[in-house]
Parts: C-alpha cells; structure tokens; sequence
C-alpha cells in the first residue's frame, strides 16, 4: 500500500509538470548560412561573410515532410515550444512506466 501511494505521488507529480507546460510543436529547427553565388561577393571566399543566417522549422504534416523558413524571433519561440514538446514525451514516458506498476500493483 505504501509503495502504491508514492506511485500515485509521482504520477500526480508528473501531471502537475504537464499541466505547467506552456506551447508545444514536434520538429527541428536548423539554423543555415549561404552563399549567394554572385562572383564578387564576399561570401564565396569568406565562411565567416555568408549569408544569413537562416532558420528553418521542418516538421511531418498529413504524412509529409514540411519546411518553413522564419524570421530570428519566430525560430527563438519555435526551438523553445520543441524543446517543450520532447520535454512532455518524456514526461509521458515516465507516466506511462508509473501507471504500469500502479496497474500492476492493484492487480496483486
């Protein structure tokens, strides 16, 4: 019985970290430089001259790989809303490994 209780704990515990999380979008995001191609542009030569850089969002929808490019500000809050979603699978995860041994536990 005691142990049960502090699986329940955990468990409450877990959904209390869920409930704090704030957006959330699956994907990556990558950030690029480029270089323009003109001749007599800097960024040929210079790694440190390309363009950019440039962020990128790419993610699955309706089954197909998608691409977005995004302004500095957008690309900041959609790597923190990712980084929020693999924080909740995580939490999932342990929930779902918690509940288990609770079913398990009633189930004796």
């Amino acid at each position: 019985a005691e142990r049960l209780r502090a699986v329940d704990q955990k468990i409450d515990a877990l959904k209390a970290q869920i409930l704090a999380i704030d957006h959330v979008v699956r994907g990556s995001l990558t950030r690029r430089t480029k270089v323009c191609g003109n001749p007599g542009c800097r960024c040929t030569e210079d790694p440190a001259a390309r363009h950019g850089p440039y962020f990128e969002w790419g993610r699955i929808e309706a089954g197909k790989r998608v691409s977005s490019q995004l302004r500095p500000e957008v690309a900041q809050k959609i790597s923190e809303a990712i980084d929020r979603h693999r924080r909740l699978n995580r939490l999932l995860r342990q929930w779902e490994a918690l509940s288990l041994k609770a079913i398990q536990a009633r189930s004796t």
